[in-house]
């Protein structure tokens, strides 16, 4: 960096921290009247409610609840043409309503509203506000836990405390010098230290030093604060070169559906953060935003039917951009391929009805790897680009994806063109800019072109007022990469060349997160039974004649509906919190509940069955024949042969007699049939298996089903990882197993394992 000298540089510092102390002053407090609920309510609903003072140093918010909160403020003359803002001191996530519209949120990057950009004095304002007090402490990385010692903290009975706020008066000269010296001061962190332009920088920034006067009363000191602009403007004028790279800038916001935060939360995230974005378009013209996936636009539409239309009216203006294809942001290991299929149609399907767009990219920044089918299921949609972020941010330990622009060639030979950028949710300014090209770029070859989304998000917010001013300052600025708004679609069709030059073959395997296969076992195991049954019932439903069609076709598209959100990353994956996959394994089973009474009233139809007193009927969805056991409902089993995509009575047709036997032998278990000999010792591991006729032993000396349990404590992400070293800390064993042998008759032998490890059980059935 280059180096102004001690003094300068302690000078430069003391003026920037001063100047951020400048930006407003309160003019008059704000005292608020509400309510707390667990409801999700409407303005106009909770404006019925009783309400009871919130003074400052109040308490209030238990887990998972919301305040509303009310006051009315009138401007004193003073304001007059100026810029006035609200802070107002509650607590938690609000959304903020002025005059009956939702104008933005107030959190921890979101500090204040503006309530009007041109005040006139006396004007009123009727001010509501939505907040979430939260529910306790959001932890991902715990590490060990002592048995005594609760893995997470006891959540208070009051979660804020109200604060004093109240309406300011914005100082915008003091704002613009502030971000022009900050963006200058950042830049000067990254030319090098004997450029020219270093040293240009430098000189400007101690000049500020020398004009900005905070000394003098307030209007003198707004005079020196404009001078000191015209002091810095050559300095953030010059540009670059004919071969500085180009950055395709957008603001966005990642909002998770479920994860550290319920999905109840979520439709207040989705409120907030498009109030915040909406504003700002607003002030702002050239601003543009991405709006993806279809479930949380969906959550939007229905909770915030104002912001929904204000959002169209951005859209036709060109600065909302709609795409990103799946319907949410799904794992694409874990689903069916089925599953995949039904999210894209349904995206697309989406993003065509509500914006007339036909979605050309599938976005997926943050999921945990990707499919080598994808690329085949891409272009069936035509969906000829993928984008992530994920590879780039994967463990630093394993070698990094070599790849920003590529081509992707699925397991089939399709190929998309494909894009690996490094990070979604993030700041904009000098240093993000540089270190994007200079650090975080693997490909140093046929390059000159980047995506760079930028704005708050995971519990989504989006940009601030201030990223959008730094983007302004950032289009063309020497000594950082040059940049414009742009589409995913415009960024794909600039880097195209680029992108020929590099390929992937097959699966894009994320060396990350592996223990989000095994995390919330109960729900996966849903999910894909939901997955087979969908199936089963868009069988019947094709068979039924076309006039019975429209009451079931509407009960199992919402069954897709719900599989289908839930299979948004960090759900399917099993890394949220107890509640998202509390209400996940509900919804799971209730859909399936529903189904299965469906498929039961559409097989009676298609087979033309009537109903029979403790008389069962077997099913076969499946296009070949089945045959085997089957456990009936009322607990009895029969044998039964069933055709492709037919029925049969639930009437035992047996095996040959004596096919299967069970005997014991010393302390083990011989089970046999007319394939296979098994021998399931006292520990409950296979200690031989051996093929009949030839005598082939497929069981060595360490024996199958022999569990290997070994201790896993992560101390980072410890509901996603799964660490390379966690095979050097056995599990000493399981304190108990019992064998039993459960049934034993000629057509069918059981053996029953029972595994305690400290306070878990395990059941196994051979």
């Amino acid at each position: 960096m280059y180096d102004m000298g001690r003094q300068s540089r302690q000078r430069l510092k003391a003026w920037r921290e001063v100047l951020k102390d400048q930006l407003y002053t309160v003019v008059m407090p704000a005292v608020f009247q509400g309510f707390t609920t667990f409801e999700r309510l409407t303005p106009d609903e909770a404006g019925t409610k009783e309400l009871r003072p919130f003074p400052p140093g109040t308490a209030w918010g238990k887990c998972w609840e919301y305040g509303w909160f009310f006051t009315q403020l009138t401007l004193p003359p003073l304001c007059e043409g100026q810029r006035v803002i609200l802070s107002t001191g509650l607590g938690g996530e609000q959304l903020v309503y002025v005059n009956g519209e939702a104008v933005g949120s107030i959190d921890l990057k979101h500090p204040y509203v503006t309530l009007t950009r041109n005040a006139k004095a006396g004007e009123h304002f009727r001010i509501a506000v939505e907040s979430y007090a939260g529910h306790g402490a959001r932890l991902e990385s715990l590490g060990p836990c002592p048995p005594e010692k609760a893995p997470l903290p006891e959540i208070p009975e009051s979660q804020c405390r109200v604060a004093p706020g109240g309406a300011a008066i914005w100082d915008e000269d003091a704002y613009q010098l502030l971000l022009d010296v900050e963006t200058l001061a950042r830049l000067l962190e990254v030319l090098p230290d004997r450029s020219l332009r270093a040293m240009k920088v430098a000189q400007a920034l101690d000049d500020f030093t020398h004009v900005a006067n905070f000394e003098l009363p307030r209007e003198q000191r707004r005079e020196t604060y404009r001078a000191a602009r015209k002091v810095l403007a050559p300095a953030l004028q010059c540009r670059n070169g004919s071969t500085a790279p180009l950055f395709v800038v957008m603001g966005q916001s990642h909002i998770d559906l479920g994860w550290l935060w319920p999905v109840e939360e979520t439709y207040h995230k989705a409120s907030r953060t498009y109030a915040n974005q909406l504003t700002l378009m607003k002030e702002y013209p050239e601003y543009r935003f991405l709006s993806c996936e279809p479930a949380l636009l969906e959550m939007l539409r229905s909770h915030s039917p104002s912001l929904w239309e204000q959002l169209l009216e951005a859209h036709q203006r060109g600065q909302i951009i709609p795409d990103g294809a799946f319907f949410v942001e799904c794992d694409t290991n874990i689903p069916s391929g089925e599953s995949l299929i039904r999210q894209l149609m349904l995206g697309k399907r989406w993003f065509r009805e509500h914006f007339g767009a036909d979605s050309q990219v599938a976005w997926q920044p943050d999921t945990f790897g990707f499919s080598g089918a994808l690329p085949q299921l891409l272009l069936g949609f035509g969906i000829p680009y993928f984008a992530t972020q994920k590879m780039l941010r994967a463990d630093p330990e394993y070698p990094r994806f070599p790849y920003q622009n590529f081509m992707w060639e699925g397991i089939d030979g399709s190929t998309v063109q494909a894009l690996s950028f490094f990070r979604n949710n993030s700041g904009i300014e000098p240093v993000s800019f540089h270190d994007r090209w200079e650090k975080d770029r693997v490909q140093q070859d046929h390059i000159d072109t980047l995506l760079f989304p930028f704005g708050y998000g995971d519990g989504g917010g989006g940009p601030t007022r201030d990223f959008v001013e730094l983007a302004r300052r950032l289009t063309d600025l020497e000594g950082l990469p040059r940049s414009r708004y742009g589409t995913l679609q415009e960024y794909f069709e600039l880097s195209r060349e680029s992108a020929e030059h590099n390929r992937w073959v097959g699966e894009i395997y994320l060396q990350w997160h592996r223990g989000t296969y095994t995390a919330q076992r109960r729900a996966k195991a849903l999910s894909r039974r939901l997955e087979e049954r969908l199936h089963d019932a868009d069988l019947l439903l094709s068979q039924l004649p076309e006039t019975e069609r429209e009451e079931p076709q509407k009960a199992i598209e919402k069954a897709w509906r719900t599989l289908l959100f839930h299979q948004f990353h960090d759900i399917a994956a099993g890394v949220g919190i107890e509640r998202v996959h509390r209400e996940e394994t509900e919804a799971l089973q209730s859909a399936l509940e529903t189904l299965d009474s469906l498929i039961d009233h559409m097989a009676a139809q298609v087979f033309d069955l009537k109903p029979s007193a403790g008389k069962y009927m077997l099913f076969n969805p499946l296009p070949w024949a089945v045959e085997g056991f089957v456990d009936l409902p009322d607990g009895s089993m029969v044998y039964q042969h069933i055709p492709p995509s037919g029925i049969a009575d639930a009437v035992s047709s047996e095996p040959e007699p004596g096919d299967v036997s069970a005997v014991r032998e010393d302390d083990s278990i011989v089970l046999q049939n007319r394939f296979l000999r098994a021998v399931v010792g006292p520990d409950g591991r296979i200690t031989s298996l051996k093929l009949l006729g030839t005598n082939q032993e497929y069981a060595d000396e360490t024996g199958l089903n022999d569990w290997q349990l070994y201790q896993d404590v992560e101390c980072v992400y410890d509901a996603w990882e799964m660490s390379h070293d966690a095979t050097d800390c056995p599990w000493n064993g399981a304190s108990s197993v019992q064998v039993r042998l459960t049934l034993n008759t000629p057509q069918r032998a059981e053996v029953t394992v029972e595994r305690r490890f400290s306070e878990s059980c395990a059941t196994q059935v051979i």
